[in-house]
């Protein structure tokens, strides 16, 4: 995924930075995670080009999954610095024809107590068990809303990593605002028509006092027909 050759989906919404199509996956906590799905081999023709190896969709809990307030905190610790540290809370419930669900969560960590080369200057070895530089935080929240045919979901994420550039320590920021909005119109008993409109903000690469900020703005439109065959079509 950070070379930008394997797509991942958050619900069907694109996840991989807009500049170089990468993406890090500590942005994305297990607790939210209802299903994995996966697609092995060339997607590019269906999801883009971004799918070149593979498509990766990650679904989250629903109302019905939630069924109420959960709250959980986790705490890891690698060596003499902490591996990660988080709490979040979701809550969702579903009715008879209105399901919704919340989810936030915040966290940080470090990525690895171990010894690296510098990331721009040859021959220089941090040693991040004694130094900063290997660390990230971690903001997430999502909210879905379904009525009937209706479906709305909305997607939040800010993420700070950290890089050295000789001694001095820099934090790089990738945030992410992703909503999905989508309606079935049941035309008749075998024919839907789903029209949905998808919109991204993404900001990456964003480092303060480095002239680095890219933010891209990304609106897609699409339908989807679906119809369904029988016997009596033969």
């Amino acid at each position: 995924a950070n070379e930008g050759k394997v797509l991942i989906m958050v619900d069907g919404q694109e996840m991989n930075d807009l500049t170089f199509a990468g993406i890090d996956l500590n942005r994305y906590y297990i607790n939210e995670i209802k299903r994995i799905e996966i697609i092995r081999g060339p997607g590019s023709a269906l999801y883009g080009g971004n799918a070149e190896l593979g498509v990766i969709n990650i679904i989250t809990k629903e109302g019905h999954d939630i069924d109420g307030v959960s709250v959980n905190a986790a705490y890891g610790q690698m060596g003499s610095v902490t591996g990660r540290r988080n709490v979040d809370i979701s809550a969702g419930k579903k009715f008879k024809d209105m399901e919704f669900a919340v989810s936030g969560m915040l966290g940080d960590g470090t990525k690895t107590d171990g010894k690296g080369l510098n990331n721009f200057i040859d021959g220089v070895v941090n040693d991040f068990s004694k130094e900063k530089g290997a660390g990230f935080t971690n903001q997430n929240l999502h909210g879905s809303f379904r009525y009937k045919d209706f479906e709305l979901k909305y997607l939040f994420n800010n993420y700070y990593t950290d890089f050295t550039y000789g001694p001095d320590l820099y934090r790089d920021q990738f945030m992410n605002h992703n909503a999905d909005l989508k309606y079935a119109f049941h035309i008749n008993e075998k024919l839907t028509m789903t029209p949905r409109l998808q919109g991204t903000y993404a900001r990456g690469y964003n480092t303060p006092g480095w002239e680095t900020m890219r933010s891209v703005d990304r609106v897609q439109l699409s339908d989807n027909f679906k119809y369904i065959i029988t016997e009596d079509d033969f």
